[in-house]
């Protein structure tokens, strides 16, 4: 291992002769990172409601067990208009991870099954936690996938530098596009040859030509192909090399050089021009039209991925929880308690608290389980809980849930919002239109 040289790193003792290094700064830990990562995004949720997907380098290869943690802290978020992501639980079956393995190298994300099963359900595009690597490092974040009504899927990465982004499209691509997705990167000695087969499939694409002859030409350099598409619609193919597509770009008479150096002496290649995304491709390859994945047209729940990634206030500046319910107070008589005068014991109500303002107050509760768990599911817009201030504090006692599905609301909204499976059942249920309210008694049992 070499070392760059640096005087002022160096020790000397009196004589001027070497006696050490002096002591670096001492590098950041792996949770300092997270922490950083987490400070960024929360600040980017409390300015504006929304933060990107980005990505995380490790030097070594992802595990199932750090799979779901990169999920939450990369994921991108966004409180008002939250794209698809894949449900932990979808349909009732659970989503698990699947590892996808070869020479060309790994790749971990939810299985294909998983991902068709929230396709059959209506979500078409949606975003997927994956992580990929090619053996020496990995890089954990997100990606965006789409199926159209032919069954074909598309992906793009998203919030990852270069090349991490294609290396990482052309991987989840490359496995959801085959027959035998488990075998699919070890059908190439490396992701060279994965990019060599999928840019065979896109085709080349075409440039536009002034001449009364030829219309457009295009040049495939891994096999030495210039391809022609004349004006009476015909598409050919020629073995030459790349010096003479050039030719064919800049000269005034295009037209000539293709009858001379191409039709008349160029051996033969039969090619065929794609009518959907004009590219040209030979006619016994497999053509797939390169395409860019298209945004949602459903929206998903991004309160449980901001509650879930751990975003909330540091800890360190506690701001007093009755201040953050002072704008949500409704008036509502004093209750008297046994033995008790009314003036004694004064209960004030609390409703309607959601988002941003859900996830501070859970971030002041956290040590009273209960009600710190309402609001961290009342991160989503569905969502909101109403709670009361009294001699013991500010507590949460009602989730209130907007939903058109109101029969079996309570494991519906379980099955939703993973972060109330270990709630206790509701006292009382109370539907009003569209409107479905929870209220519990006790707020100590939460498992």
């Amino acid at each position: 291992m070499s070392h760059t040289f640096n005087e002022a790193d160096i020790i000397r003792d009196a004589q001027g002769k070497f006696a050490g290094r002096k002591a670096g700064a001492p590098q950041a830990s792996l949770g300092q990172f997270y922490e950083k990562i987490r400070l960024q995004r929360e600040n980017d949720l409390t300015q504006s409601g929304k933060t990107p997907a980005i990505s995380i380098n490790r030097p070594t290869v992802n595990s199932r067990k750090h799979f779901w943690a990169d999920a939450l802290r990369t994921a991108p978020i966004d409180l008002d208009n939250p794209a698809p992501k894949i449900e932990r639980v979808i349909n009732g079956v659970q989503t698990y991870q699947h590892s996808y393995s070869g020479a060309a190298g790994n790749l971990r994300m939810p299985s294909i099954a998983a991902l068709n099963r929230m396709a059959d359900s209506g979500v078409e595009t949606f975003d997927i936690p994956v992580s990929a690597s090619n053996g020496k490092n990995m890089i954990a974040g997100w990606a965006r996938v789409h199926r159209d009504k032919n069954g074909v899927w598309q992906a793009q990465a998203m919030g990852m530098d270069s090349p991490f982004d294609s290396y990482v499209t052309r991987q989840v691509s490359w496995v959801l596009g085959n027959e035998k997705p488990s075998f699919a990167l070890n059908e190439y000695a490396d992701m060279a040859g994965v990019i060599a087969a999928q840019d065979a499939q896109h085709g080349s694409e075409p440039a536009p030509l002034k001449s009364s002859v030829v219309s457009e030409v295009a040049y495939d350099s891994a096999n030495q192909t210039v391809y022609v598409a004349t004006k009476d619609g015909s598409a050919y193919g020629y073995q030459a090399p790349a010096d003479v597509y050039d030719r064919l770009l800049i000269d005034d008479h295009p037209g000539r050089i293709f009858s001379k150096e191409l039709a008349r002496t160029a051996p033969s290649v039969p090619a065929q021009q794609c009518p959907t995304c004009g590219r040209f491709n030979s006619y016994f390859d497999k053509h797939v039209c390169p395409k860019r994945v298209p945004d949602p047209t459903t929206t998903g729940n991004d309160g449980y991925w901001a509650a879930f990634a751990d975003i909330r206030r540091d800890r360190r500046v506690k701001a007093d929880p009755a201040q953050l319910v002072e704008n949500f107070m409704v008036k509502t008589p004093r209750i008297g308690a046994i033995g008790l005068k009314p003036k004694d014991v004064q209960t004030s109500r609390w409703r309607g608290v959601s988002g941003n303002d859900a996830q501070k107050l859970a971030d002041c509760l956290e040590n009273d389980r209960f009600s710190s768990t309402l609001l961290k599911a009342a991160r989503s817009p569905q969502l909101s809980v109403n709670g009361r201030v009294d001699s013991q504090g500010v507590r949460a006692e009602e989730l209130v849930y907007q939903t058109e599905n109101t029969e079996c609301a309570w494991e519906n909204l379980k099955n939703s919002y993973p972060v109330l499976s270990g709630m206790p059942e509701p006292d009382r249920t109370v539907v009003q239109g569209q409107q479905v309210r929870f209220w519990w008694a006790n707020s100590s049992q939460v498992a």
